[in-house]
């Protein structure tokens, strides 16, 4: 018998844990579990627990945060991809919040309807809903892909 995984906690490099923290705290609904000086901070909500850690002085000036998406042109390449049970909510929330929301909800190809936002040092967050729950609340889904 193989051991079973039973969650993951991403750290994300920022160059302050604090202003991370609050940002997460005010803007996207999370409980702030902890900050230990500068160099880590830990978020929490509905069980997506999120760690920051502190960039050393040496690289805040020379080496900037780098989230995926510089790496690539995928419009879709998000550095941490949370599932929720509702998606049109989330956004309305977030939204009503002030989140950077670059990716309105839309049906992705893979089954899920999703959104995306930016966080405050560029990281880009993807929600998303299982279209199969949503179609059984009775809303309509199609299967459009975002423009790039």
């Amino acid at each position: 018998m193989s051991a079973k995984l039973l969650f993951a906690n991403p750290t994300l490099i920022v160059p302050d844990v604090t202003a991370a923290a609050e940002y997460y705290r005010d803007c996207l609904g999370f409980e702030i579990l902890g900050i230990w000086g500068s160099g880590y901070s830990i978020v929490e909500r509905g069980g997506v627990i999120l760690h920051f850690a502190g960039m050393d002085e040496e690289h805040r000036q020379s080496a900037p945060v780098v989230p995926n998406q510089k790496f690539t042109d995928r419009w879709a390449m998000w550095d941490i991809y949370v599932h929720t049970d509702a998606v049109e909510a989330l956004y309305q929330e977030l939204k009503a919040k002030g989140a950077e929301v670059p990716q309105e909800p839309y049906d992705a190809n893979h089954g899920n309807r999703e959104f995306h936002i930016l966080d405050l040092n560029g990281y880009r967050l993807a929600f998303g809903q299982d279209l199969e729950s949503i179609q059984s609340d009775g809303e309509s889904a199609s299967a459009d892909e975002p423009a790039s």
